[in-house]
C-alpha cells in the first residue's frame, strides 16, 4: 500500500509540473513562428503603420496579436531570441559590430529602426512595459500609452 501511495504522489507531482508549464511549453518557439500584422489587422485594432511598421501602444499592440490568433513574447522570452541570434542583451558595441548577429534578426523580419513591446508590464511602474530594440539588444521600459513597434508570435 505504501508503494502505491508514493507512486500516485509521484505521479500527482509531476503533473502538476507539466501542467504548471503547459503554456511555456505551448509558448516555446524554438522555431518562432513570427508574425508581422498587416496593415489592416494593425489600424483596425489602434494601430497605425510607420514606415511599413505597425505601431501601437501597448495595449493595442496585445490586441493586435490577440486578433491574429498570436501573442506578444515576454522580455524574457525576447532576451532568448536576442541570444539565439548570438547577440547579449544591452551590449551595444558588441552586437552593432556583430555581422552575424545582425543578419540574424534582421532574417527573422525585425526592423533596425524598431523598438518591440514586450508583453512585460514594469513590476514597479504598472504604466510602464518592456520594450526591445534589436539593432544593438537593448531592454528599457516605456509608458504603454506611447506607440512602439508590433512584432507578435503566432499559436
Amino acid at each position: 500500500m505504501k508503494r502505491v501511495v508514493v507512486w500516485i504522489s509521484i505521479f500527482l507531482f509531476q503533473s502538476l509540473v507539466l501542467w504548471g508549464q503547459e503554456e511555456r511549453m505551448d509558448r516555446d518557439f524554438a522555431t518562432p513562428k513570427w508574425f508581422t500584422p498587416s496593415s489592416d489587422s494593425c489600424t483596425m485594432q489602434g494601430g497605425r503603420v510607420d514606415d511599413g511598421s505597425c505601431v501601437a501602444p501597448w495595449e493595442n499592440a496585445k490586441a493586435i496579436c490577440s486578433a491574429n490568433d498570436a501573442w506578444l513574447l515576454s522580455i524574457e522570452e525576447l532576451k532568448e531570441a536576442v541570444s539565439r541570434c548570438g547577440g547579449r542583451t544591452n551590449a551595444i558595441i558588441a552586437n552593432a559590430t556583430h555581422s552575424a548577429y545582425q543578419s540574424c534578426y534582421k532574417a527573422q523580419g525585425f526592423d533596425s529602426s524598431c523598438k518591440y513591446w514586450s508583453a512585460t508590464t514594469h513590476t514597479d511602474y504598472r504604466n510602464y512595459a518592456w520594450y526591445i530594440d534589436f539593432s544593438y539588444g537593448g531592454i528599457d521600459n516605456y509608458n504603454k500609452r506611447y506607440r512602439l513597434c508590433v512584432r507578435c508570435v503566432k499559436r
